[in-house]
């Protein structure tokens, strides 16, 4: 994408990088990441637990012949859960090595951001919080906190 500023009788051509991003809430905090990193969206799965299992994994769906791990988003990043998978969406990421989704509560919209826009994230993460978290977003729904979906997708 291009902006065009003019100047006096000049105009500069700006290329600016624009880049698309998921927006969705998971138990009341509003979540982002670029939708080049998400394969899918898909509502009304039945999420089977998985005894012993981490307590970030909420448990285990079949996707088209594919056994897909759920992550829990808030308990990944070391927040309270509601534990409520019964209204869950999942957003499937890509992942070369591993089968991962993440839980959303409600999914919002893909949103045009400049990388200008985003800011980094604050500096009294945890290092949990650190390793999950990329940057943070002023959207219309408020501030969006930008994952890192390589780490999502890491072992």
């Amino acid at each position: 994408m291009a902006e065009i500023h003019k100047t006096g009788n000049e105009t500069l051509l700006e290329r600016t990088q624009i880049v698309q991003i998921l927006t969705w809430s998971s138990d009341g905090k509003l979540f982002g990441m670029d939708v080049a990193e998400c394969r899918e969206i898909v509502k009304d799965k039945k999420i089977t637990t998985v005894p012993h299992s981490a307590d970030t994994v909420l448990g285990i769906v079949n996707l088209r012949g594919e056994v897909v791990t759920v992550l829990d988003l808030s308990r990944l990043l070391g927040y309270k859960s509601s534990g409520d998978i019964e209204k869950a969406v999942l957003i499937r990421l890509k992942a070369s090595s591993q089968q991962i989704s993440v839980k959303a509560d409600t999914v919002f919209d893909v949103i045009d951001a400049r990388e200008s826009e985003f800011e980094p994230p604050p500096s009294n993460l945890t290092d949990m919080e650190s390793r999950f978290i990329s940057s943070v977003l002023l959207t219309d729904k408020g501030l969006a906190v930008i994952l890192n979906s390589k780490e999502l997708v890491k072992p």
